[in-house]
């Protein structure tokens, strides 16, 4: 689900073992959603033959461990040129929900060796406590050369009283 295809940098690129011209490393991070009650995971693969065959899938966010629907991710490279994803999942919904419905929250991970490893998750937006049918959900993330950050998400305009951590 919800496939975040990641341009790779010159550092990044290789030819193929095959020789056919030198394919581009194509990187993807995907929700992974297998028989486990409707939860799912953040996870990123690695194909260094075009997409011909794809190296074992790592888990950025195991939906299980925290019982959340984790979905929706967006990768930027930052300026230290690290790798920052942000995606949606029901992390924070135990600890402020007031209402009967899960609200999703804003999470993000970091990667200092281009995915290899990610960070502990870290809650970066939520709803205002007590919000009725307000999710923070479809986040994306980009980075400006000077450093800046910028995270935008559904329907974060709408609600003025929203934390952003």
């Amino acid at each position: 689900w919800e496939p975040f295809l990641w341009p790779p940098t010159a550092a990044e690129r290789r030819p193929t073992l095959a020789g056919s011209g030198g394919a581009d490393t194509i990187l993807a991070a995907y929700s992974q959603e297998l028989t486990n009650g409707g939860l799912q995971s953040i996870v990123w693969q690695r194909s260094d033959d075009g997409g011909a065959s794809w190296k074992p899938a790592v888990t950025i966010s195991d939906g299980r461990q925290h019982h959340s629907r984790d979905g929706m991710p967006g990768i930027t490279r930052l300026a230290d040129n690290s790798l920052l994803m942000v995606f949606e999942g029901f992390w924070d919904y135990f600890a402020h929900n007031t209402t009967e419905r899960h609200h999703f929250s804003v999470q993000a991970r970091r990667s200092h060796d281009d995915g290899a490893s990610w960070s502990e998750g870290q809650v970066v937006f939520t709803p205002p406590e007590g919000s009725k049918g307000i999710n923070a959900g479809a986040p994306q993330v980009i980075a400006s050369p000077s450093g800046a950050i910028c995270k935008a998400n559904h329907p974060e305009p709408s609600i003025p009283s929203a934390r952003q951590r």
